[in-house]
């Protein structure tokens, strides 16, 4: 028989009913765990179970020794051990645990309280070390990310060389109205031709040449260049 295993977020104020809904169903809580994440806040995650099904509520952002979160002996009088040591070694502040140990569930040297939040220094160098390495992906996710967006402004902002191109077309025409209507002619002729040529394919031919054929009479090729005219170069 397979498990089946879910997660699910949980605000605080709903694990009554919650706890309430799947006792009805038929569940039983089968751990309450707390776990002390990066900020020094904690997660609680309580496990409810039934046959195959496994379904993990997890309750975040709870502060140590601050937080008022519930107990939930009244529904599950099991919990109580969990609570206790939620309170002990983490400094949850669980209200109305109806086995109440007072902190007095573990027996810890003097001085130590919630023993599970201190952090080592070796913990803190790795934390300090681990965030320094996310901040410099989340800086490299973000450059790459705001150079995609500046190579699609790009594509869809008209080419630099079509703007200079349409800038000169303009420049010529402002200076061909103040010349010879002839003259402007022939350089606008010359222009278009110049355009077209440029546009146009260069059709290379070779042909063989015999052994007989003088080079002063024939070339060993011959070059023919077609525009949009239909001139032909050769």
């Amino acid at each position: 028989m397979s498990l089946k295993q879910d997660f699910r977020p949980l605000a605080l104020e709903n694990l009554i009913d919650t706890c309430k809904e799947y006792k009805e169903k038929g569940y039983r809580l089968d751990q309450l765990l707390p776990k002390l994440e990066r900020d020094n806040t904690i997660t609680l995650i309580y496990t409810f179970v039934l046959d195959n099904e496994i379904v993990n509520f997890k309750i975040g952002g709870i502060i140590k020794n601050e937080t008022v979160v519930p107990s939930v002996t009244e529904l599950f009088i099991a919990a109580f051990v969990f609570e206790n040591e939620a309170h002990e070694l983490y400094g949850v502040n669980i209200e109305g645990n109806v086995l109440d140990f007072k902190g007095n569930f573990y027996k810890f040297p003097d001085g130590v309280e919630a023993p599970m939040t201190i952090i080592s220094p070796e913990q803190l160098a790795a934390r300090e070390k681990a965030a320094k390495i996310a901040a410099a992906k989340a800086a490299r996710e973000a450059k790459a990310k705001a150079s995609r967006e500046s190579d699609a402004s790009n594509e869809s902002t008209p080419d630099s060389k079509t703007e200079s191109k349409g800038q000169n077309t303009e420049d010529l025409e402002a200076k061909l109205a103040g010349m010879d209507p002839e003259k402007a002619a022939k350089v606008r002729k010359f222009k278009d031709f110049h355009e077209s040529v440029r546009r146009s394919p260069i059709i290379v031919s070779t042909r063989v040449v015999s052994r007989n054929t003088s080079p002063t009479t024939s070339l060993p090729y011959s070059v023919t260049s077609l525009n949009a005219t239909g001139t032909t170069f050769g």
